[in-house]
Parts: C-alpha cells; structure tokens; sequence
C-alpha cells in the first residue's frame, strides 16, 4: 500500500523521499508500540506487524528506488525477491530488483558461465567449512564430525571474557590477545560461508552476482576492507544514506562532501540499520531504553565513520606505494589491526556499557600476572 501511495503523490515530498519517510514512520511505530496503551492482543498485533515490517524494510527500500526505472518490475513481482530461495538476512542479496535485471544471464553462454563461477564458490565455501569447523574443534575444543583434537586452546567466548572483565576478574593479557583475534578470525570465517553459499545458489539460478565477501586480507586501507568485507551491506548504505548525501550537500566543498556522506552510511545508517534489526531490544526495553542500551554501537558507528571517512580522504590524492613490504605486509596488517580491536564494538548487544569494552581493551596493554 505505501508503494502505491508513493507512486501516486508526484510533486510531494514522500514521492522526492520515500526511503526517509519509511524509515522515520519506521521509529515512530515503533515508540507508539513502546508506550502507547494497548490491551495484550493490540500489542501483540502491533509487534507482530513491526517485526515483519522490519524485516524486509530494505527489501521495501530497493523496490522504492526502483519505482521509475525503465523496463520496471511489477511491485507483485518484485515480492519474489523479498524471500529468495538462495536464502539472505534482512540485507537484500543482491540488491533490488533493478540489479538483478541488470546482471540476469542473458544468453546459454552467459548461463554456463555463471553457473560454472557459482559450483566453484560453492566448493570454495565448502573448504572454508572444513577449516571452521578445524579452527574450532582446534581452538574451543568442539568435535568435528566425530573428531577431536587431542590438544586445544580452550579459550574462552568473547562474551565470556566481557564478563569476567565486568565482575572484576578479568582473565590475562594474552588470554584477551587470543580471544579477541581467534573471534575476529572466526567472524570472517562464517560471513564468508554464508555469503558465498547465498551468492553460489543465486549464480547457478543465472545471476551473475558479485560476491559477498571478496579477499579481505589484501585490504591495503580501512576503506577497501569495508568494500570487501561485506559488500551488499556496505551497498545498501552507500545506496539509501551515502548517495544522498553526497548529491545533496556541501557540494562546493568536495572533501567534507566526502566525508560527511560517508559518515552518513559508515556511520548513521549502519547504526540505523542495527538499531531496527535488533527489534527483540526495543521490545524488551522500550525505544528509549533501546537507545540508551545502544550506546556501544553508536560508538562502533561513529568510528567506523570516521576512519573510513579518512581512509578515504587521505588515499583520494596519495601516490600508491610500490614497495612490497608495504603492499603485503604494512598496509594489510595494519588495517586488520584497526578491524581486529574495533570489531568489538559491533557485536551483537550483550548488555554491557562501553567501559566494560574499554575496561578490557586495557587489560590487554596491562601485562600483569
């Protein structure tokens, strides 16, 4: 219905910003469910619709964007691509309707071309599998199919370590040293398998999509592994929040331009899209109580805003270097540094402030035993 209406109020402000009203009728929703008095079964109804609404609020987004582009896809149709049977989170893969347009095979050669790229992510997904299920049968101790390592790290869950840290009993130095990069190790482990399984399986249909996650390592800048890490999350940023920006402001002074639509989709939509995807937290705690809850991430969101904001600035007019050392050793390593501390601060809310992080961040400077 809101699609409909979209298209019908030409020359209207919802018809010019029909992603920004979406979003902002979005959080007002959700405050009426928070505090408005409705009986058990109104409330119900009302969270009900909210969760499914969020669910697909960028599914919605895609098909927005897409209203006026010519050949067009009917809305009816478009509804297909909301649950995929490639499988996918509440992030689209890959894109809107429009996209898919774009990159569908269009010729049997094309079709084997894809479906050949997408059996060989598959079987690349495949031995990324094998070495998770290896790294923590080695590092946590769990069996793989059967197996069992005679020796393992035993390190504890990054939740566990910010627990300890909470109650004042925080574990050694190099138990967090480990436990920090063993997640981050783990993390992009599991979003490259489900990533490349999705994409895979949307190849084999006849899709030739780009993948998910494409060689972080090599990442020479903090603003190249955000592009590689995740990509159609990083698309739908720079799609609903960074584009606008940048078309929009500071355009007689190119380099805040820059950075300010960075911040805009580095920083405000990606705290944006984690705020209303973690709808269990406003339910549980009320929009207000979500927001103060929310404190890690927008933290998370403003720094990552801001260095991939300079990232991006400072590599806008440098000469790139031709030195191996850095290429392969400098560059990778220190991004992977920056992305190795920091990931913390984007997890999944475990109820703990920011000085519970910062507390343990420390205690990985402090050597003591």
């Amino acid at each position: 219905m809101y699609y409909y209406l979209v298209k019908r109020s030409h020359g209207t402000w919802l018809y010019r910003r029909p992603v920004a009203a979406l979003l902002a009728g979005y959080f007002i929703l959700l405050t009426i469910a928070s505090y408005a008095p409705f009986t058990a079964t109104q409330q119900a109804y009302l969270w009900g619709f909210l969760i499914i609404l969020g669910h697909y609020i960028w599914f919605l987004a895609y098909s927005l964007q897409d209203r006026n582009a010519a050949p067009g896809t009917k809305f009816i149709y478009q509804l297909g691509h909301y649950q995929p049977f490639w499988g996918g989170t509440n992030t689209p893969f890959p894109k809107g309707a429009a996209y898919l347009r774009k990159i569908e095979a269009k010729n049997a050669e094309e079709l084997a071309i894809s479906q050949l790229k997408g059996i060989k992510l598959l079987y690349w997904a495949f031995i990324l599998s094998l070495v998770l299920g290896i790294f923590n049968m080695v590092v946590y101790g769990k069996p793989f199919y059967n197996l069992a390592s005679p020796v393992h790290l035993a390190l504890p869950s990054l939740n566990d370590a910010l627990a300890h840290t909470r109650s004042g009993d925080p574990y050694h130095w190099y138990i967090n040293w480990g436990v920090l990069l063993v997640n981050f190790i783990k993390s992009m482990l599991v979003l490259s398998i489900w990533g490349h399984i999705i994409i895979a399986t949307c190849r084999m249909a006849g899709f030739k999509a780009l993948r998910n996650t494409r060689s972080p390592l090599k990442s020479k800048t903090i603003a190249e592994f955000w592009n590689r890490y995740y990509y159609y999350f990083k698309e739908l940023l720079v799609e609903f929040f960074f584009y606008p920006t940048y078309l929009r402001y500071f355009k007689t002074r190119p380099r805040l331009r820059m950075f300010m639509a960075t911040m805009a989709a580095a920083g405000l939509g990606n705290m944006l899209y984690h705020f209303f995807r973690d709808i269990h937290i406003i339910m549980e705690l009320g929009i207000w109580g979500a927001l103060k809850a929310f404190q890690v991430y927008v933290f998370y969101g403003l720094l990552l805003g801001t260095a991939i904001g300079l990232s991006q600035l400072r590599n806008q007019n440098r000469k790139q270097s031709t030195h191996w050392s850095r290429t392969y050793i400098t560059a990778p390593v220190t991004v992977l540094g920056f992305y190795c501390i920091t990931h913390i601060f984007g997890l999944p809310y475990p109820g703990y402030g920011l000085d519970v992080y910062f507390q343990f961040l420390m205690n990985m400077i402090i050597i003591w035993d």
